[in-house]
């Protein structure tokens, strides 16, 4: 009986291997047993493991998309920036695997992840529009608020928060004060 294997079964399979073990340990061996197939008969979709860890950290960057866009629908400002970066976060808990390659590969010179980080910043730079039309200036506040969500978003996934306060609150806090130095520069 033959098989109905695709590219996107083989990346999800990948994807729930990456969660057990670790996403630079997931091998195409690996992926052929879950898929009941013999590993050559995955080239038949994929080149090699660096494709796949490549179309997982596309398909992570599609779902940040879309989870930005949705974010920001009828927002701006402070209030599209924290809802975005609640989103985000919650999405890097939620997904740990896609957003681990997304910070492994997503700045790879690949077509389709160049054009994916490319959308997501003109989002963020629409959204930071209200403080300032220097591209420049726009620049630096997209730079500052990709750095203090990713920093929350790395340090929750390390354990690097230990307090007892919710990692929301103090991300929203953060953003919050940042948002105000902005506003007062």
């Amino acid at each position: 009986m033959k098989k109905n294997i695709d590219q996107k079964g083989i990346i999800l399979v990948a994807i729930a291997l990456a969660n057990e073990k670790g996403l630079e340990k997931i091998t195409l061996k690996e992926i052929a047993l879950e898929l009941h197939i013999k590993t050559p008969s995955l080239y038949n979709h994929i080149k090699n493991i660096e494709e796949v860890k490549l179309l997982i950290a596309q398909r992570g960057l599609k779902k940040l998309k879309e989870i930005i866009i949705n974010s920001s629908i009828g927002l701006k400002g402070e209030e599209a920036i924290l809802l975005i970066s609640k989103n985000y976060l919650s999405f890097a808990k939620e997904n740990p695997v896609l957003y681990q390659a997304i910070n492994a590969y997503g700045n790879i010179e690949n077509e389709h992840l160049v054009k994916l980080s490319s959308d997501i910043t003109t989002i963020l730079f629409k959204i930071v529009a209200c403080y300032t039309k220097e591209i420049e200036e726009q620049t630096h506040i997209v730079r500052g608020l990709r750095s203090i969500i990713d920093g929350f978003c790395h340090l929750n996934m390390t354990n690097g928060f230990a307090i007892e306060v919710p990692i929301d609150q103090s991300l929203e806090h953060a953003l919050k004060t940042y948002i105000k130095g902005i506003m007062n520069n």
